[in-house]
């Protein structure tokens, strides 16, 4: 499959977030406790949801991966125990969009990481996913929906 790469400036958006450092096998199960904690932390709070959830990638290693599950927010919130309010990176990016089941994710990760090199460009190794199917409403996960975006330098 061939994924469009485009250049994109993107502005930074407020997100309330839970951030941990975690292996990469335990990444799954770190994404699913919380999701719906932030969504339902948000509700409680009287602040609303603006967009899908998002996940920034900030350090990724064999042994470790470096991680802020967000949700994009409206209105005012307090940070209370591992919930904080946060800002996607913005600037500069590298954009695509994958389509498909997530364990299949890698080669939309290759084209981006070709693009830069092939435009000169230089990542600074911050990535981040949106994403933009609700599985309650699309339960086929071949149709899942996930934005990918590279900060360039």
């Amino acid at each position: 499959m061939s994924y469009e790469v485009k250049y994109l400036n993107t502005l930074p958006q407020k997100i309330l977030s839970v951030r941990k450092e975690c292996k990469s096998e335990d990444l799954p199960q770190f994404m699913s406790n919380n999701m719906q904690l932030l969504f339902s932390y948000i509700i409680k709070n009287g602040c609303s949801p603006r967009g899908p959830p998002i996940a920034i990638f900030y350090k990724v290693s064999k042994d470790s991966i470096d991680v802020e599950l967000g949700v994009p927010i409206e209105g005012k919130i307090k940070e209370k125990g591992k919930f904080r309010i946060s800002k996607t990176p913005g600037g500069k990016t590298a954009f695509t969009l994958y389509k498909g089941l997530y364990e299949k994710i890698e080669p939309a990760y290759t084209a981006i990481k070709n693009w830069v090199k092939e435009k000169g460009y230089e990542s600074t190794e911050i990535w981040w996913e949106i994403y933009c199917t609700n599985p309650e409403e699309t339960p086929n996960r071949e149709d899942w929906k996930t934005e990918i975006y590279c900060q360039l330098k």
